[in-house]
Protein backbone atom coordinates (compact mmCIF):
# COMPACT_ATOMS: atom_id res chain seq x y z
CA UNK A 1 0.00 0.00 0.00
CA UNK A 2 0.90 3.81 -0.87
CA UNK A 3 -0.86 6.46 0.32
CA UNK A 4 -3.81 3.77 1.38
CA UNK A 5 -3.63 2.43 -2.33
CA UNK A 6 -2.91 -1.11 -3.30
CA UNK A 7 -0.36 -1.17 -5.75
CA UNK A 8 0.70 -4.35 -8.19
CA UNK A 9 3.34 -6.21 -6.74
CA UNK A 10 5.28 -6.17 -10.40
CA UNK A 11 4.96 -2.08 -10.20
CA UNK A 12 6.89 -2.45 -6.84
CA UNK A 13 9.53 -4.32 -7.76
CA UNK A 14 10.00 -2.47 -10.61
CA UNK A 15 10.00 0.50 -8.69
CA UNK A 16 12.88 -1.06 -6.24
CA UNK A 17 15.02 -2.21 -9.12
CA UNK A 18 14.94 1.13 -10.96
CA UNK A 19 16.39 3.20 -7.60
CA UNK A 20 18.34 0.62 -6.74
CA UNK A 21 19.86 -0.73 -10.36
CA UNK A 22 19.45 1.69 -12.78
CA UNK A 23 19.24 5.02 -11.24
CA UNK A 24 22.65 4.55 -9.21
CA UNK A 25 24.43 2.80 -12.38
CA UNK A 26 23.74 6.10 -14.46
CA UNK A 27 24.17 8.41 -11.36
CA UNK A 28 27.68 6.48 -10.90
CA UNK A 29 28.56 6.87 -15.07
CA UNK A 30 27.71 10.67 -14.55
CA UNK A 31 30.12 11.12 -11.51
CA UNK A 32 32.90 9.03 -13.25
CA UNK A 33 32.77 11.88 -15.87
CA UNK A 34 33.05 14.27 -14.05
CA UNK A 35 35.77 13.26 -11.61
CA UNK A 36 37.66 11.74 -14.23
CA UNK A 37 39.19 8.62 -14.49
CA UNK A 38 41.80 8.35 -11.58
CA UNK A 39 39.59 10.04 -8.90
CA UNK A 40 36.50 8.23 -10.00
CA UNK A 41 38.77 4.60 -9.51
CA UNK A 42 39.94 5.65 -5.72
CA UNK A 43 36.74 7.15 -5.20
CA UNK A 44 34.93 3.96 -5.98
CA UNK A 45 36.93 2.53 -2.69
CA UNK A 46 35.10 4.68 -0.38
CA UNK A 47 31.79 2.37 -0.88
CA UNK A 48 33.53 0.07 2.38
CA UNK A 49 33.77 3.39 4.14
CA UNK A 50 30.04 3.68 4.21
CA UNK A 51 29.65 -0.05 4.87
CA UNK A 52 30.91 0.53 8.04
CA UNK A 53 29.66 3.97 9.03
CA UNK A 54 26.22 2.16 8.36
CA UNK A 55 27.42 -1.23 10.19
CA UNK A 56 28.22 1.26 13.47
CA UNK A 57 24.56 3.28 12.91
CA UNK A 58 22.42 1.19 12.31
CA UNK A 59 23.47 -2.15 14.22
CA UNK A 60 25.95 -0.66 17.00
CA UNK A 61 28.96 -2.89 16.02
CA UNK A 62 32.62 -1.45 15.96
CA UNK A 63 35.23 -2.23 13.52
CA UNK A 64 38.06 -3.45 14.69
CA UNK A 65 41.44 -1.99 14.62
CA UNK A 66 42.71 -3.27 11.45
CA UNK A 67 39.01 -2.72 9.38
CA UNK A 68 39.60 1.28 10.42
CA UNK A 69 43.60 1.10 9.77
CA UNK A 70 41.82 -0.09 6.28
CA UNK A 71 39.58 2.80 5.94
CA UNK A 72 42.51 5.41 6.56
CA UNK A 73 44.53 3.83 4.43
CA UNK A 74 41.64 4.23 1.53
CA UNK A 75 41.46 8.03 3.10
CA UNK A 76 45.36 8.62 2.50
CA UNK A 77 44.61 6.95 -1.12
CA UNK A 78 42.14 8.89 -2.51
CA UNK A 79 43.87 12.47 -0.72
CA UNK A 80 47.07 11.34 -2.61
CA UNK A 81 45.45 10.69 -6.02
CA UNK A 82 44.03 14.50 -5.80
CA UNK A 83 47.04 16.06 -4.59
CA UNK A 84 48.94 14.00 -7.87
CA UNK A 85 46.13 15.51 -9.72
CA UNK A 86 46.37 18.79 -8.56
CA UNK A 87 50.50 18.98 -8.87
CA UNK A 88 50.31 17.27 -12.27
CA UNK A 89 47.75 19.68 -13.21
CA UNK A 90 50.11 22.88 -11.81
CA UNK A 91 53.15 21.19 -13.94
CA UNK A 92 51.08 21.03 -16.99
CA UNK A 93 49.69 24.74 -16.24
CA UNK A 94 53.69 25.79 -16.19
CA UNK A 95 54.91 24.40 -18.83
CA UNK A 96 52.00 25.76 -20.95
CA UNK A 97 53.10 29.38 -20.15
CA UNK A 98 57.01 28.63 -20.44
CA UNK A 99 56.03 27.58 -23.92
CA UNK A 100 53.97 30.35 -24.48
CA UNK A 101 57.00 32.76 -23.31
CA UNK A 102 59.30 31.19 -25.79
CA UNK A 103 57.38 31.40 -28.72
Amino acid sequence: MLAGAELPVVLVVSGMVFVSTVAAYVLGVAASRRLGATMASFTGYAEPLFGILWTILLLAILPTSLQWLGAALIIAGVVTVKIGELLQARRRAASNSAARTVD
